[in-house]
């Protein structure tokens, strides 16, 4: 299937969408945008290789080690929200992981 896949004009405008979503009136220039950026970022870092280059984006040699320390931080940041403030159906995924 890999070699079938290729960068289409949808895939691009929904990477550039993902990527800067539109925000409500007023957040654009706030730290929202800061936090949907940093997501996206960690998305496309964890991409593997072969598809950062499909949509030609940037890839330095350290991405991949500098991602999965994002990525693991991000959980611990997570893991750290109490589970009351959590949505019911993600408690209760949480409480079937759990058990």
């Amino acid at each position: 299937m890999r070699p079938e896949l290729a960068l289409t004009v949808d895939a691009a405008a929904t990477g550039l969408f993902l990527t800067l979503p539109p925000l409500p009136y007023g957040l654009g220039l706030t730290p929202v945008r800061g936090a949907a950026l940093g997501v996206s970022a960690l998305a496309i870092g964890l991409l593997p290789a072969w598809a950062r280059r499909l949509y030609g984006l940037p890839g330095l040699p350290a991405t991949d080690l500098i991602t999965s320390a994002n990525a693991r931080v991000l959980g611990r940041m997570l893991s750290a929200i109490p589970i009351e403030w959590i949505s019911p159906l993600r408690r209760d995924a949480i409480r079937r992981i759990s058990s």
